[in-house]
């Protein structure tokens, strides 16, 4: 591929020509390429307004419904939506990926050319994984109405917790999270775990009881207004 540059003082913006027998493929990486340098991408940094080349963003992702791109010295929080974004970034060099499905590629890829150093880490992250698909099941379960109709939420929370707990024991276990030949390192899991559950249960059930309690009296209030 043969580049010539031309140096003209007249001209008020720089201009690419490309000169082929094809537009093919290579030409569109080209142009792709260089459409990323003249696209900006406007947000907020530490609460004040700030524009980024998008050829300067590694990834963007959506948390709480709020967008965040990261470059590698910022991150700036984008008013866009990430449809919006994607729409706006047509044609740059950017790829929409759920995260679980870059969880997987990634951590397939550490597996395969991980070194001895990183063994543990990748163990852990494979566990974090099946932890969240097993965890995804039981919400199905016990925080929607399709296979339980009628229960309360606390109840819900206590028998979530209960019944991830052993497979959360059997996940640390298979993947080497706690070291089985110290029991001590285990009770103190087993512990905290439930401890952080019941407090969790204590607090939904207070929070239950309220909003319960507020819901009866503004419905009391409002059927003794229309009574009157």
């Amino acid at each position: 591929m043969k580049i010539d540059i031309e140096e003209c003082a007249a001209l008020r913006e720089t201009e690419v020509l490309i000169r082929c027998r094809k537009a093919d493929e290579r030409v569109a990486s080209i142009v792709s390429s260089l459409q990323m340098h003249d696209l900006r991408v406007a947000g907020k940094s530490d609460g004040e307004m700030a524009s980024v080349p998008a050829a300067a963003i590694l990834y963007v992702e959506c948390v709480d419904s709020r967008t965040f791109a990261y470059t590698q010295d910022s991150v700036l929080e984008l008013s866009l939506r990430l449809y919006e974004l994607e729409d706006r970034l047509e044609g740059a060099s950017f790829v929409r990926i759920a995260f679980a499905v870059a969880m997987v590629f990634f951590l397939a890829a550490g597996t395969i050319f991980k070194g001895e150093s990183h063994a543990s880490g990748m163990m852990m992250g494979w566990g974090l994984l099946v932890a969240c698909i097993v965890s995804s099941g039981l919400q199905l379960v016990f925080f929607t109405p399709a296979l339980i109709k009628r229960m309360s939420y606390p109840v819900r929370v206590t028998l979530f917790g209960l019944c991830f707990f052993p497979v959360l024991a059997g996940i640390a276990a298979l993947f080497s999270w706690l070291p089985v030949e110290y029991p001590a390192a285990w009770i103190s899991f087993a512990v905290a775990y439930l401890v952080i559950l019941g407090i969790l249960s204590l607090v939904f059930t207070c929070v239950c009881k309220h909003q319960i309690k507020e819901l009866n009296d503004n419905l009391a209030a409002y059927k003794q207004q229309h009574r009157q």
